[in-house]
């Protein structure tokens, strides 16, 4: 649902190559891990516990960045190729 918000979006501004299927899905999959972790109903709270999702960076710590240039991973899922997301370490 969130994926299809953003292509949307980057349709209406009249820049659809600019949707990225894998960085779209990285950062609700971290986001939805950090809200998981800990409930907490104020948004700016759950920034000020969770700075690292502020960091447009992030992404980099789990995948390399011509991991993230193909077309594979703009047109669909590509699993992390740099360090494994935290839920999957155990």
């Amino acid at each position: 649902m969130v994926s299809d918000g953003i292509q949307r979006t980057a349709r209406y501004a009249g820049a659809p190559q600019k949707y990225h299927a894998t960085v779209s899905r990285a950062w609700v999959e971290l986001v939805g891990h950090h809200v998981l972790e800990e409930r907490i109903d104020d948004f700016d709270v759950f920034l000020d516990r969770n700075p690292a999702l502020v960091d447009k960076r992030l992404l980099l710590r789990f995948y390399r960045s011509s991991t993230l240039a193909t077309a594979v991973a703009r047109t669909g899922w590509v699993e992390p190729d740099a360090a494994p997301f935290p839920w999957l370490t155990g």
